[in-house]
């Protein structure tokens, strides 16, 4: 990961299936680094780098967004930018699976939720 892949992770909304592998990739790609640095070859990006980037995704708003399946690349990036304006900061997603939805998705975030599956439609017609 360099050091424009930091930054743009860094200020844009992560989304993830699973935010502990997220953060474990980087705490990993930091000990690799420490690695490379003690055995004199040249690093990419700095350890207090990633350091800075666990930090920062530790600290963002973790949304769990529950899907009856996982939206396309085009579709993710429309709700991570409504969420985003929403949040007013980036946010990290965490998708989670729900076949029972059917369609449509729910929102958790703080203790509440925000269900617009087409379960919940169909329940309440």
């Amino acid at each position: 990961m360099s050091n424009t892949e930091i930054t743009s992770l860094l200020q844009n909304t992560v989304t993830t299936t699973d935010l502990a592998a997220t953060l474990s990739y980087l705490e990993n790609l930091q000990a690799d680094i420490f690695k490379i640095k003690t055995d004199g070859s040249p690093s990419p990006i700095s350890s207090d780098e990633v350091a800075s980037a666990i930090t920062e995704l530790k600290s963002r708003p973790v949304i769990t967004l529950q899907i009856a399946s996982l939206l396309s690349p085009r579709g993710l990036s429309q709700v991570a930018t409504y969420l985003q304006q929403t949040i007013t900061k980036p946010v990290v997603i965490n998708q989670e699976i729900d076949c029972r939805l059917i369609g449509g998705a729910k929102i958790l975030w703080q203790g509440r939720i925000l269900d617009k599956s087409l379960y919940q439609r169909l329940k309440t017609s």
